[in-house]
């Protein structure tokens, strides 16, 4: 969503969708995806990117999910112009998959997602944290805790590394963390977290 576009179809597509003028960015979005005869690679992933936010959006989570893999499957033959891309395009399938409760799939593509970014030239950590933050919830969904930990450990972790221990982010990780202490009957280790 932060990529407003590079010509002046996929800025107006943008700015539609950040109207919240979901049928028109639609319609905008599908005329730049028939109007691709050139086979625009790069219009056609970031139609696809789009038109998945927008179906997310209205819930429509099928609908979005084809976009999103559609988005995925251009920006990895495009590799590595494309990794940023690719880490949204796995991070929304992921989210996607979660939702519908595909979780082991969900985790799999958490996991693509950490990849990507881990092997770009300059990665965002925050952004990794992120999706290890998806991947603990995920666990602790399924009651996998011990999991669910190791992957909240790695998001603190990241955090701590940049000075960022009391981030507001964290806020969830931590309390996430404590739910499975104080399940585990870790009252101390639970009650330090909540503080």
């Amino acid at each position: 969503q932060e990529n407003e576009g590079k010509t002046a179809l996929q800025r107006l597509g943008h700015l539609l969708f950040k109207m919240d003028e979901l049928d028109k960015a639609e319609k905008m979005f599908h005329k730049l995806l028939n109007m691709n005869s050139n086979n625009d690679w790069e219009q056609s992933l970031y139609a696809h990117l789009q038109l998945g936010y927008i179906y997310n959006s209205r819930s429509n989570l099928p609908e979005a999910l084809v976009h999103y893999k559609q988005s995925a499957e251009i920006a990895s033959a495009h590799r590595p112009l494309t990794d940023g891309l690719l880490f949204k395009s796995y991070s929304n399938i992921g989210v996607i998959l979660h939702k519908q409760g595909y979780l082991d799939e969900a985790i799999r593509h958490f996991r693509l997602a950490i990849d990507v970014e881990e092997h770009a030239v300059k990665p965002n950590e925050l952004a990794i944290a992120t999706r290890f933050d998806n991947i603990g919830c995920t666990y602790q969904q399924q009651g996998n805790f011990a999991e669910a930990i190791k992957n909240y450990n790695r998001v603190v972790k990241i955090h701590r590394s940049h000075a960022e221990p009391r981030h507001p982010s964290l806020l969830d990780t931590y309390k996430n963390m404590a739910t499975i202490y104080y399940s585990w009957k870790h009252y101390a280790d639970a009650f330090n977290l909540y503080e």
